[in-house]
């Protein structure tokens, strides 16, 4: 996807909204995502982090290196290809560290919560949102000071997962192809863009 169909995405934008989010790409915290258990693979050629690679089991947090007090627009693209039990969404700055957060929905210590989604394999997220994702999955993200868009595209051969007597069972996703949601957030809280695996 490239050009006019790539900035038609963002809906409800004006040309120099587009053009600042398709200029924008957020790094990954790595001296945390190292710490948790995380190993970052970079392009040879781009130097861009090309896969993301979970060491040991859940869960554990990767988050940006940079939050919206730091830039006004964060954002992610990444496909999912392995482990698809996972949470995305924002995060207040002042819980990165702590693993659980996402998942949980933990206040900080002004009030404010996690928001975002999480993939429908996922079991005892309080997250507000729950889809389907899977492998091939495309996520993107896009974190402004008082508001979170998503847009969450599925491979044309998709399977989604389900549990049927502990195990889990792929079956044909006969579900939309692309899924979009906003949810606004408080803008005097800063937060980062996260992603939690289980």
């Amino acid at each position: 996807m490239h050009g006019p169909e790539q900035a038609c995405r963002w809906r409800f934008c004006s040309w120099l909204e587009r053009l600042k989010i398709a200029e924008t790409e957020s790094q990954f915290d790595r001296l945390r995502c190292e710490k948790q258990g995380f190993m970052l693979l970079n392009d040879p050629v781009t130097l861009r982090v090309s896969m993301i690679r979970l060491e040991g089991i859940g869960p554990k947090l990767l988050v940006s290196d940079l939050s919206t007090a730091d830039v006004s627009l964060l954002r992610w693209r990444m496909e999912i290809r392995g482990n698809n039990a996972v949470e995305f969404g924002t995060i207040p700055v002042s819980l990165q560290d702590n693993p659980k957060s996402l998942h949980k929905c933990l206040a900080d210590t002004c009030g404010e919560r996690p928001s975002g989604f999480y993939s429908s394999i996922t079991i005892g997220s309080l997250l507000p949102v729950r889809l389907p994702v899977m492998k091939g999955s495309i996520i993107e993200m896009v974190a402004r000071r008082d508001r979170l868009d998503v847009i969450v595209t599925h491979p044309l051969d998709a399977a989604e997962l389900s549990w049927k007597n502990t195990v889990t069972v792929p079956t044909a996703y006969k579900g939309p192809r692309e899924l979009r949601f906003q949810q606004d957030l408080a803008p005097d809280c800063p937060v980062k863009l996260p992603i939690e695996y289980h």
